[in-house]
């Protein structure tokens, strides 16, 4: 008689669905990559950054009050400054809805590019162990022989890295939102911003999801993990050194993935017609900034969403021909 009972028995314990096991991809993925030390401190840097945004937008929005301590202070120093704090009076007092929906999409347009950088500098950490060290240890033969599919593998994949960059970039843009109008002098700055808020998101969505594309397409070109590192840094760092070679005009600055994102950036924000609300009233800050309006809109955002879209398609090509067993 056998030891153990070899008849068929009922799996009568809790059923996993698909989604489970490209949820266990991902995680493993993200467990890795704080894993490395350096990954670490770099997402401890992002979120101090947050915080120190999130001061910044309580700062900001104690100026967007009519009765706050700059105008007392400066009614009694007088001179240029006093007449730069009364165009703000002014324009505060007429329009209160436009002049904090003008002053967050500047500031969440410059906090979602500083996100950008570092979320792009995180895949550093993650590209390896996304395609590249599968195909160097043969896991996606392993990979095959389980119930997954190729597909499954690779959304679990895309799931690695649009998961990073939610805790490098979509969550700190709610976070900061949500913390600096919390504590803004009104609770009406959460209607008024709720645009900045939702544009934000959808720009921030977009480029993760072209990032992770293109990035599991770089770690699929070489077996050698370190190998995919330089190729991205390759990618993204030579790229903008050879779109400022050519002129304002030209395609070739669309080979840069940070100048397509940048216009797009620049095209989600509408950040030409908030520039140009600003200097028709607080002129003088804008000078301190040194900022030009034309170069503030987005100029080819058309150009720029062609290339993102054939980046990534080149990317999901590669991926698809690199990562299969043999």
């Amino acid at each position: 008689m056998s030891l153990h009972n070899i008849s068929y028995q009922h799996w009568d314990k809790a059923h996993e669905g698909i989604w489970y096991r490209r949820r266990v991809i991902a995680l493993h993925g993200i467990r890795n990559f704080f894993n490395n030390w350096w990954a670490k401190q770099l997402v401890i840097g992002v979120w101090v950054i947050a915080l120190a945004a999130t001061a910044l937008l309580f700062l900001i929005g104690q100026l967007l009050t009519t009765d706050n301590l700059l105008f007392t202070f400066t009614e009694q120093v007088g001179g240029i400054m006093q007449s730069v704090v009364h165009k703000l009076k002014d324009w505060l007092t007429s329009d209160m809805g436009n002049a904090v929906q003008t002053t967050h999409s500047v500031f969440f347009y410059h906090l979602s590019n500083i996100f950008r950088f570092f979320s792009m500098a995180s895949v550093i950490f993650l590209i390896p162990r996304l395609i590249a060290q599968d195909l160097s240890s043969k896991a996606i033969v392993i990979y095959a022989s389980k119930a997954i599919s190729r597909f499954d593998y690779f959304l679990g994949k895309f799931g690695t890295v649009f998961g990073l960059l939610a805790i490098l970039w979509i969550g700190p843009l709610l976070f900061v939102w949500f913390m600096g109008n919390l504590l803004a002098p009104e609770w009406t700055f959460f209607w008024y911003s709720s645009s900045v808020l939702a544009t934000s998101l959808a720009f921030a969505l977009t480029a993760s999801t072209v990032i992770g594309i293109v990035s599991l397409g770089i770690s699929s070109l070489s077996t050698k993990p370190g190998a995919a590192v330089g190729i991205w840094i390759m990618f993204w760092l030579m790229g903008n050194a050879v779109s400022t070679m050519g002129h304002s005009d030209s395609w070739i600055r669309h080979v840069s993935i940070s100048y397509n994102l940048e216009q797009l950036s620049r095209y989600f924000f509408n950040l030409g017609r908030h520039f140009e609300e600003l200097t028709s009233m607080i002129p003088s800050i804008l000078r301190i900034w040194g900022r030009d309006i034309q170069s503030a809109h987005a100029t080819h955002e058309v150009r720029s969403l062609i290339a993102l879209g054939v980046m990534a398609l080149i990317a999901g090509l590669l991926l698809n021909y690199r990562a299969k067993p043999e």
